[in-house]
């Protein structure tokens, strides 16, 4: 299991961060279900993101929002009877609050960051291979020229 954000891929963690799959954070993918566990790892490695790099507002909600989603996706999984069906709704509307701010929100895609990247480097990054950490540091230096 990747650890930290010098392991994780940055392919792996906006695979995350779009599906809330943790299966992402192995280091060969696999379907898994949503512990305590892999949740503990993903909000460590979104700390270590933080203390490196540090974040603006809209990544803070962003964070905030994932969070919850991730949280109310554990729960669905971990109740039963009543309580599942109450932990359902409230990740619906999770769900819903993501998509709202996604749609709302404004700023490149990955696709366009690495092709920015791309070019600022002068050669094609594998995101598959270059860890988010290397990532965020391309992204970094784009910004400050």
């Amino acid at each position: 299991m990747y650890l930290s954000i010098d392991e994780l891929p940055a392919f792996n963690y906006f695979k995350i961060s779009d599906t809330s799959e943790y299966g992402y954070l192995l280091k060969k993918f696999n379907k898994v279900e949503p512990t305590e566990v892999f949740a503990s790892v993903w909000y460590s490695i979104q700390d270590q993101l933080h203390e490196e790099f540090g974040v603006n507002q809209s990544f803070k909600d962003y964070v905030k929002l994932l969070k919850a989603l991730i949280d109310k996706r554990v729960d669905v999984v971990i109740e039963k009877g009543a309580a599942q069906r109450k932990a359902e709704m409230f990740l619906k509307f999770a769900e819903a609050d993501m998509k709202a701010f996604i749609e709302g929100s404004e700023g490149g895609s990955l696709n366009e960051s690495k092709v920015i990247v791309d070019k600022y480097m002068g050669y094609r990054i594998d995101l598959k291979k270059t860890s988010i950490q290397e990532f965020m540091s391309y992204i970094e230096a784009v910004r400050n020229g």
